[in-house]
């Protein structure tokens, strides 16, 4: 597995590309931050443009109860859960644009060469006559 970029590399990466302060880019994430938990507590939902949407969901309690242990086969039973919010990303279709014409890049670079990536993938994704 790669390595994750840390807050720092983010920030230097940014202060880089548009030649800014890295205190500047920093006080800029932490206040996208600050913004975006507030928005999911009071609303429920946070849009970041271009990245993914933030949902708070509600997960209801769930009582005890009796299972299998699928590996053993062995009666199980199963702890009550409490009632909990999460918060899930939805990525938006720029973000899973930009991932799937990275991994067709990767499969078939020559196509990439002379057209652009709606014509791919219509060449991919055209039923065969």
């Amino acid at each position: 597995m790669t390595k994750l970029m840390s807050k720092s590399e983010l920030i230097q990466k940014v202060a880089d590309q548009h030649s800014l302060a890295k205190k500047d880019v920093k006080n800029v994430i932490e206040s996208l931050a600050s913004v975006g938990y507030k928005e999911l507590k009071k609303t429920g939902a946070f849009l970041l443009p271009g990245f993914a949407k933030f949902v708070v969901i509600k997960k209801s309690a769930t009582k005890e109860r009796a299972g299998i242990n699928p590996f053993t086969k062995e009666p199980a039973v199963f702890k009550a859960k409490p009632a909990r919010k999460i918060v899930r990303a939805r990525p938006v279709k720029a973000a899973k644009d930009a991932v799937r014409a990275s991994s067709l890049r990767r499969l078939c670079p020559e196509v990439f060469v002379w057209c652009d990536f709606r014509f791919a993938v219509n060449v991919f994704t055209a039923p065969q006559k």
